[in-house]
């Protein structure tokens, strides 16, 4: 007896994912050799907030288990939420650390460690999906990424005050561990622009019409976060105290 196949909303991506019983199951990307053995490492290593990679499927498709869960809501975020989340990030990005799939870099990057592909349950994160953009690099920059998606920093719809994000960067840095911060501003808003000009390059993907209009609002925000941090480059310097 087949079961139901019950589709996830993929946001802008091409690729096709369901849910199946207790599994999850999503068409190979180009990057599934890796993605494989990112997800190994990870069950090698005990860390509890990824799927499981099981196998491939009679269609083709890759299955990974389920986690029970809700994507991360913006509306529900507490400092509690916030500073889990960096703890987390913390054991992947130590986890590799040693690994041969860093290669000479610090650590492998996620490199889109946020709301949308974190998992919370009862108010914890319990899940870390879509490794399909993993990369070697400098731990900063998914700290950075995090940091700007969990607090919306510069963006008008934010949840939090100017004063509120003043006050929290340096509780969620310090829920990481020890890092490095006097490159934070600068490796922010290289992740800012690198996610604007994906965005531009999505624009191009569509016709005229209000899709398009939609898309091109996203970057028009982008635009404006990039410059509130422009703006306020010593207060958050101050704010992490650096010298």
């Amino acid at each position: 007896m087949n079961q139901e196949e019950i589709p996830f909303a993929s946001g802008e991506s091409d690729q096709k994912v369901v849910k199946v019983g207790n599994t999850v199951r999503k068409e190979p990307s180009e990057n599934s050799e890796l993605v494989r053995k990112v997800m190994t490492v990870l069950s090698n290593n005990d860390f509890q907030y990824s799927p499981e990679y099981l196998g491939i499927d009679q269609k083709g498709r890759e299955i990974m288990t389920y986690i029970e869960g809700q994507q991360m809501n913006h509306t529900e975020i507490t400092l509690g939420l916030m500073r889990q989340t960096l703890e987390v990030l913390k054991q992947f990005h130590d986890i590799f650390s040693t690994s041969e799939l860093s290669q000479d870099q610090e650590t492998l990057l996620h490199t889109d460690y946020a709301p949308w592909n974190l998992i919370v349950k009862e108010g914890k994160l319990v899940g870390v999906i879509d490794f399909d953009k993993v990369t070697p690099g400098k731990r900063m920059y998914d700290v950075a990424y995090i940091c700007w998606n969990l607090l919306d920093i510069g963006s008008k719809d934010s949840n939090f005050t100017e004063k509120e994000i003043f006050k929290y960067l340096p509780i969620l840095i310090n829920a990481y561990g020890e890092i490095d911060t006097s490159e934070f501003v600068d490796v922010l808003l290289s992740e800012q622009n690198r996610i604007l000009l994906e965005r531009e390059l999505r624009v191009k993907e569509v016709e005229e019409g209000e899709e398009k209009q939609y898309r091109e609002g996203i970057c028009q925000d982008i635009k404006k976060q990039i410059e509130w941090v422009e703006r306020n480059r010593g207060n958050i310097d101050e704010a992490l105290e650096v010298k």
